[in-house]
């Protein structure tokens, strides 16, 4: 699912970092430096699918933007789970 970072059952933004697809991508797939890009990859942290896992720049190119606005359709209290 997109968004789903940290491939548990649910997509969200809030939350334990246990459970958190925005704390999985700044914390893991970041290293916890919002500044980086890390280009020319798959990664599930990869939310937009452009090839590059980024947290910041462009609306356009942020992951974390692609998480919130798209999956989430903006509301950073939701919580998206999937089917079983």
């Amino acid at each position: 699912w997109g968004g789903n970072g940290n491939t548990n059952t649910t997509v969200r933004a809030n939350g334990p970092l246990s459970l958190n697809d925005y704390s999985f991508l700044i914390t893991t797939a970041l290293g916890g430096n919002v500044t980086i890009q890390i280009f020319n990859v798959y990664s599930n942290a990869d939310y937009n699918m452009d090839g590059t896992i980024r947290a910041n720049g462009p609306l356009t190119l942020n992951d974390y933007s692609f998480l919130i606005t798209s999956a989430l359709a903006g509301d950073v209290t939701k919580i998206i789970s999937q089917h079983q």
